[in-house]
């Protein structure tokens, strides 16, 4: 059966953030559904500019229209996407004879101009409406063109809300994805797709891959310990204000436990924030902050060149400067992994431990889907490290504990990245419930009955868990 085009569940509207008109959804979607399929409005057999100007100058009238007025002549101008007609008049030259009527260099800069627009989606295919999908951090859709129907689809990579704006990942760098959004930025600027900073959603909200230990926080856990002393040798009545200012925000500190001690940088607002305390951007302690990590991304933006031993120390520099949440860390841990599997042919505990820590940083940081080049490397990584545990944990309490726990990690990293990957994921599962049966004592299998309510039981049993667990912390807040 043909492919039917879907183009009705999306609108074309202005957004305001990025400037320009994008894609807009009108109905929610699941990971895998089609939100747009559609045939080109414009196609040309060969990436040439040759062909581009054939391709619009031989297409009927209502399609010129359209190819036209998809993008104005502003918006042209406000990303940057401009053809010089001097350097167009050596192309019509060429086109003279084949063209039935002239065309004027500065008609045939502004169709180029039109085509470098959509360059991001398609060199040799322009879509009335897939065309408007722009770059996205949070990468909710991927597009693809079919040969076989000829159409270009966007698919869904993730729950999708309506009257969602809607993106795709842009870069061919897919490790600038767990970077901070001003890295980010620069990336899409040096290659094109961007003139600008990127003002998706994900940039606009706090860059959770930038978090960085909050110098306020320490200073806060100063003045506990003071008040705490003052508290002792002074009058109640005398330390009442100071303790009371104190202890507020220690329970404040004790209410965020998974946020402790980091600050991160929010788009809408243009500043740092800290969830905890009440830090001022203007703070001198901020500003030696933000320099120490200038430093570091300078100094450790080359990692190939660092020897392997050396790594685990510039890991321990970025700990002690700006914490582990900070994006730095996966970036290490993730060279670490690949020198000692380079090293040794295959994972090693080094390279183990490294995945192990890479994943537990990636589930803290509550991320989106990542781009499907990363997704492979992550899968790669997490599966040869649970088949390297599983290998060597034979006898060893402890190391079946490591398993038990990374299980459970790969469990919630696959549910984000790509829960097609959980049939590959159960005989790993598997292993891991038979270790929570096993008697301690005599070493034999307990009844699967006692397991009713243990974490092993199935993903089933899991997702429900994970559900009832959110849905309190949604009450609680």
């Amino acid at each position: 059966m043909a492919a039917r085009e879907i183009v009705g569940y999306v609108r074309v509207e202005f957004n305001p953030d990025q400037g320009l008109r994008a894609l807009r959804t009108i109905k929610p979607f699941m990971p895998g559904d089609v939100v747009v399929r559609q045939r080109p409005l414009v196609q040309c057999k060969f990436d040439s500019n040759e062909e581009r100007l054939m391709a619009v100058m031989t297409s009927e009238a209502k399609k010129r229209f359209a190819f036209a007025t998809a993008f104005s002549d502003k918006q042209i101008q406000e990303r940057g996407f401009i053809a010089d007609p001097e350097t167009v008049a050596p192309l019509l030259a060429n086109l003279r004879l084949l063209l039935s009527s002239p065309i004027q260099p500065a008609d045939a800069a502004s169709i180029l101009s039109r085509w470098m627009a959509v360059g991001h989606i398609s060199q040799t295919c322009f879509y009335d409406m897939a065309s408007m999908l722009h770059h996205s951090c949070a990468a909710t859709v991927e597009f693809t063109h079919d040969e076989i129907s000829n159409m270009g689809v966007i698919t869904a990579r993730a729950e999708i809300a309506r009257q969602t704006w809607i993106g795709s990942w842009m870069l061919d760098d897919a490790g600038s994805w767990w970077k901070g959004a001003n890295i980010r930025s620069a990336a899409l600027r040096r290659a094109g797709v961007l003139v600008h900073d990127c003002n998706c959603q994900r940039c606009m909200g706090d860059d959770t891959c930038r978090g960085i230990r909050c110098p306020g926080c320490q200073r806060h856990r100063k003045m506990v310990r003071w008040a705490a002393a003052f508290a002792l040798t002074c009058s109640l009545a005398t330390c009442t204000a100071a303790c009371l200012a104190a202890w507020r925000r220690l329970i404040r500190v004790a209410q965020n436990p998974d946020r402790l001690d980091v600050m991160q940088w929010n788009g809408t607002l243009k500043c740092w924030r800290c969830p905890v305390c009440e830090i001022s951007p203007e703070d001198e302690a901020v500003e030696a902050v933000l320099k120490d990590e200038a430093k570091l991304i300078a100094e450790f933006s080359k990692l190939e060149y660092f020897r392997a031993e050396h790594l685990q120390e510039c890991l321990s520099r970025v700990e002690v400067s700006l914490g582990l949440q900070h994006w730095l860390a996966p970036e290490i841990l993730a060279e670490i992994y690949r020198r000692q599997v380079k090293a040794e042919g295959g994972v090693n505990f080094t390279a183990a431990l490294a995945s192990l820590r890479l994943g537990e940083w990636f589930l803290s940081r509550k991320l989106s889907v990542p781009p499907q080049q990363l997704i492979e490397r992550l899968t790669i990584m997490i599966f040869s490290t649970m088949q390297f545990l599983q290998e060597h944990m034979s006898g060893v309490r402890d190391l079946r504990c490591i398993y038990c726990r990374t299980v459970r990690m790969v469990r919630m990293l696959l549910k984000i990245i790509d829960s097609n990957l959980i049939s590959r994921f159960k005989p790993f599962a598997a292993t891991a419930q038979n270790i929570w049966r096993t008697c301690s004592y005599c070493h034999s299998l307990l009844p699967e009955i006692q397991l009713k309510h243990e974490h092993w039981q199935n993903v089933e049993h899991w997702e429900k868990e994970e559900r009832e667990a959110q849905k309190e912390q949604e009450e609680e807040e």
